[in-house]
């Protein structure tokens, strides 16, 4: 809708903007374990970035789980999941008071908020 049919639509002393969203559809191309070249690539960050938070990830296995990551010698991949999960949560899973107020972690709950469900329910 463009701005002028907007006013149109609304009163002119209030800014009221009226959206609906019924459904959406992503594409699942995000292969559920990537490696770091992968996350270099497709995510835009620097090869001494992506070494850091891999690290620091082997260092969360408690919140985790032992399916965080995959390492077979030089092989080494992360569960795209905890990989959001835990750039959403670095600064604070960092800070040993602040990391008691992040939830815990919900592989289901991250997946749908970065749309990797595919078909979101109606609303």
């Amino acid at each position: 809708m463009s701005k002028d049919e907007l006013d149109k639509h609304c009163d002119k002393d209030k800014e009221v903007v009226d959206m609906t969203i019924t459904a959406f559809k992503t594409i699942k191309t995000t292969p559920p374990y990537v490696s770091k070249s992968w996350i270099q690539k497709n995510m835009d960050m620097g090869a001494r970035s992506v070494d850091t938070r891999f690290k620091e990830i082997k260092e969360e296995t408690k919140r985790y789980g032992e399916y965080a990551y995959i390492k077979d010698g030089g092989f080494f991949l992360v569960n795209f999941l905890v990989w959001v999960d835990y750039l959403t949560y670095r600064t604070r899973l960092k800070d040993k008071n602040l990391r008691k107020h992040v939830p815990d972690f919900d592989p289901e709950e991250v997946a749908r908020a970065i749309g990797m469900y595919g078909e979101a329910e109606s609303a």
